[in-house]
């Protein structure tokens, strides 16, 4: 994990988490940043949605239906923006870039769908 995207308030920011083993990995790697937030010392309070939506279609598209039933969703759901983002991991198929919900406050029961990529 390389970023967090908080919701206080009502406000969505961005950080990165420099300080930690998976950042330093990931820049071993490569990384650099996230397009949209090239500073990697300061916490983004604006734009941080619309940077993020741009990896998610539009729900005034036709098939945007059909984009929900991919991520097991029923047309009628009701979800906020950064809901969508969520489900989707806001993963694009021509890049390795995802949002992770780490999970940490999350109490039983629950219920968590897992994209499987084969089995033994």
């Amino acid at each position: 994990m390389v970023g967090e995207v908080r919701l206080a308030d009502g406000a969505v920011s961005f950080r990165y988490l420099t300080d930690t083993e998976d950042f330093r990995r990931a820049r071993d790697l490569g990384f650099v940043s996230y397009p949209a937030f090239r500073k990697l010392d300061r916490e983004y309070t604006e734009g941080v949605m619309a940077a993020f939506q741009r990896r998610v279609p539009p729900r005034s598209r036709g098939d945007f239906s059909q984009y929900l039933e991919l991520l097991r969703l029923r047309a009628s759901v009701n979800l906020s923006e950064l809901g969508l983002l969520a489900y989707s991991a806001a993963r694009l198929p021509t890049d390795g870039f995802s949002l992770v919900w780490p999970l940490t406050e999350v109490s039983a029961p629950g219920e968590v769908l897992l994209e499987v990529a084969g089995f033994r």
